[in-house]
């Protein structure tokens, strides 16, 4: 049988947080490999601390980004802000 790839999307991040622990729980459980990719940071402090691996994209304190992922535990920052920043500064909100 072939794996099947679920997705999800949430109204906020605690409940997306639930879903993805509970769903997590039942095919870790169940003898399946778990890989998760989230914006969750409360699913992710969880997730490390019962012993997964988590892995974070790496970006330099210049805030250049090296594409490599690396082992790190304590994330509390989006990347992600830098980006929008960059993207849209050129846009005139009106």
């Amino acid at each position: 049988m072939g794996q099947k790839v679920l997705y999800f999307c949430s109204t906020n991040e605690l409940e997306g947080t639930e879903i993805a622990k509970q769903i997590t729980y039942v095919l870790r459980d169940s003898g399946n490999f778990v890989f998760f990719v989230t914006h969750f940071a409360r699913f992710r402090e969880i997730a490390c601390s019962e012993g997964a691996e988590c892995l974070s994209a790496e970006v330099l304190k210049n805030g250049k980004r090296t594409f490599r992922m690396i082992k790190e535990v304590n994330v509390k920052i989006c990347h992600g802000r830098d980006l929008f920043r960059k993207i849209f500064e050129e846009i005139e909100v009106k």
